[in-house]
């Protein structure tokens, strides 16, 4: 299926591309998926990534996944152990 990926910071990087397999975080109006919105935290010097599915190899370069149901608490707590390692 055909769908979104959404940069918040810099909109010249959001793109359509197919995926298979890959639920939508939500659905545009017109019906089309978005399937990953990612977010630069200025303070963290991170990105974050909303999506149902990860990439291992981002993961790796520091960007933490969430999804759209997780609560700013748990990410907090998911983020602060992952600043610990």
């Amino acid at each position: 299926m055909n769908g979104w990926i959404i940069n918040l910071w810099d909109s010249a990087h959001c793109r359509e591309e197919l995926r298979h397999g890959h639920t939508p975080v939500f659905y545009f109006e017109d019906g089309k998926p978005c399937f990953e919105v990612w977010f630069w935290h200025c303070d963290l010097y991170r990105w974050f990534v909303m999506s149902y599915q990860s990439d291992p190899r981002f993961e790796a370069q520091g960007v933490v996944y969430f999804h759209p149901d997780e609560t700013p608490d748990h990410l907090r707590a998911r983020f602060t152990a992952l600043a610990i390692h």
